[in-house]
């Protein structure tokens, strides 16, 4: 069997996305696979983010499976990486970690992080082989949006001006974290909105921001508003800050009528994991942190980040 490894185009995107879904649909056993995420989607808004970053596995039956990696500055994300159900074990996925890798590599990231299911040990083996090493658990939660005011010092963005606020607070969390091409793409494209959230003292600068999806085609959902990267600033003020931004997503979801909304983190932020857990947010998938080189990266006490990886 030729496989061949090449850059999506984006005549490629219906067919990798339908991969996509039938691959995580069939892994977690789903009655329909392919409804998985809804009318959302995950390699189209990866795609629109960043084009050089995603990859497809093609044989002369097709599209056959995809891989995106992402770049946040000084920290790279690798994944996901799907596989079309009636071709998994035969090697595909090894060429596209490899393919995905070299592509990391040539943007010289401090770490390299990714989010996989730790019952699977074909996916935990593989990625061990890369080199990767287990971390921490990631805990990915929901709850109901209900009728909600938007804090005073909040606000959405509007302008690309304001990402340069914004890496000042990601600069705080991990030394060179950067989510300029999230903010730029969700702005863009209208996958959803970004908040940001200012300074409780009234000082230049922001306490805090996040990057949100929500709608079809997005990573979230018609029915489901997804906070997808947000940080605030360390320091006393830091769980008061994290409740407000969690506070102003959550009235940009009954502002947009979404039904739920979902947060992950990994659970070495522990004053993070704890926030949301007591604003009534409910894990619906745990998983693990995998770093390469090994390491904590920024899942540890004193961050209050959000992301999960996926």
């Amino acid at each position: 069997m030729k496989i061949e490894i090449r850059p999506l185009e984006e005549a490629d995107l219906e067919a990798a996305e339908h991969v996509c879904r039938l691959a995580f649909g069939t892994f977690f056993g789903l009655p329909d696979p392919v409804s998985f995420r809804g009318d959302g989607a995950l390699v189209r808004p990866r795609y629109l983010a960043d084009p050089s970053g995603v990859l497809v596995a093609e044989t002369e039956d097709g599209i056959v499976g995809s891989g995106v990696v992402t770049s946040w500055g000084s920290v790279g994300l690798f994944g996901p990486l799907t596989v079309h159900p009636d071709r998994w074990s035969s090697g595909i996925g090894r060429r596209l970690s490899e393919a995905m890798l070299d592509l990391l590599d040539s943007r010289d990231h401090e770490f390299v992080g990714l989010l996989t299911h730790p019952q699977s040990t074909r996916h935990v083996r593989l990625y061990e082989s890369f080199g990767f090493e287990l971390q921490r658990p990631i805990a990915v939660l929901r709850r109901g949006v209900r009728p909600a005011a938007m804090p005073r010092r909040a606000r959405v963005l509007t302008h690309l001006d304001d990402c340069a606020a914004c890496r000042e607070v990601s600069d705080t969390v991990r030394s060179g974290l950067d989510h300029t091409r999230e903010i730029a793409s969700v702005l863009r494209h209208g996958l959803g909105d970004t908040v940001l959230l200012a300074r409780a003292d009234g000082r230049e600068g922001l306490a805090g921001y996040a990057v949100c999806h929500h709608g079809a085609g997005t990573e979230g959902n018609s029915a489901l508003l997804f906070v997808k990267a947000a940080a605030v600033r360390p320091g006393p003020d830091a769980a008061r800050d994290l409740g407000d931004l969690l506070s102003a997503c959550e009235a940009l979801a009954a502002r947009r009528d979404a039904g739920e909304i979902a947060a992950g983190t990994n659970t070495g932020r522990r004053e993070a994991y704890r926030i949301l857990r007591e604003r009534g947010y409910l894990s619906f998938m745990n998983a693990v942190a995998m770093l390469r080189p090994a390491g904590e990266g920024y899942g540890t006490p004193g961050v209050y980040a959000i992301d999960d990886w996926r």
